[in-house]
């Protein structure tokens, strides 16, 4: 009997497991914290795990293969032969998790930092976890956020989780040390029978307003 009702976590790599890579020479690659613990985590527990990487030309991949994360090779997955939509198109959690041998869309969650990525996974059928402090968000700076103030920083977490909340995220957590909340909750309503639901057409409108 399978540990968990979960299928498939899929991980867009810059933003929740990776910081948003710098164009300098080398790239200045940086991992998020509790990135290695909660990736060790998961597959204890025998979820399906797979990273994509939405990065133009895969920058974000290639930085993080040259400076010694090789271990997370299996789990990075190539895009297929043929050419994948960009998000917000779904096609990209979707090959994922049909890659890591998922059959239902409904159990499957995407994490992702950007408002592309929420309408990616909402459009998918998955569970959508926003993560708040990934640095992806347009006009939330929080670059030098270790000096800023308390008042700064829950002034900048409430403008990003707001932001991450009205483009539907079901989840919307600081960073993946707090994912396994969301995986407990999920499994509830997997025995409830609730489903995640799909992202209307009006509601991507909304993806911008407050």
């Amino acid at each position: 009997m399978p540990v968990t009702s979960i299928q498939a976590v899929v991980f867009d790599l810059v933003g929740t497991l990776l910081s948003p890579v710098v164009t300098d020479s080398p790239p200045r690659v940086r991992l998020l914290a509790k990135t290695q613990a909660t990736l060790d985590h998961l597959l204890s527990i025998d979820v399906p795990v797979a990273i994509i990487d939405s990065s133009e030309d895969r920058c974000a991949s290639n930085a993080a293969l040259k400076h010694g994360l090789d271990s997370w090779r299996p789990l990075l997955l190539a895009p297929p032969a043929r050419v994948e939509r960009p998000l917000p198109c779904p096609d990209m959690p979707v090959n994922a998790a049909l890659r890591i041998g998922a059959t239902q869309f409904r159990r499957c969650l995407f994490v992702t930092a950007s408002l592309d990525g929420v309408a990616a996974g909402l459009n998918a059928g998955f569970w959508t976890v926003g993560i708040a402090l990934g640095g992806l968000l347009p006009g939330i700076d929080l670059t030098g956020w270790e000096k800023r103030s308390s008042a700064e920083q829950d002034r900048l977490r409430m403008d990003a989780t707001v932001r991450l909340m009205n483009a539907g995220a079901h989840y919307v957590i600081d960073g993946i040390s707090e994912l396994a909340g969301c995986l407990d909750d999920i499994e509830g309503r997997h025995g409830r029978r609730d489903t995640p639901q799909p992202l209307l057409r009006e509601d991507a409108r909304q993806l911008e307003r407050l």
